[in-house]
């Protein structure tokens, strides 16, 4: 079995203004099916791809 990226929290930022007006973290991993999210992430299926780690 390979590396992969698995979800921790889901971060929600509220821009106001053109800035950055809130940053809510949910460290709840099981939330993210219900918005459709994978539970985890093949490093080489991300757009560009990222090096191995040794």
């Amino acid at each position: 079995m390979g590396r992969a990226f698995r979800p921790f929290a889901l971060i929600v930022l509220r821009p106001e203004a053109g800035l950055l007006a809130a940053m809510d973290v949910f460290e709840a991993p099981g939330l993210f099916p219900a918005f459709g999210l994978p539970a985890s992430l093949d490093p080489g299926t991300l757009p560009g791809g990222l090096p191995p780690h040794g």
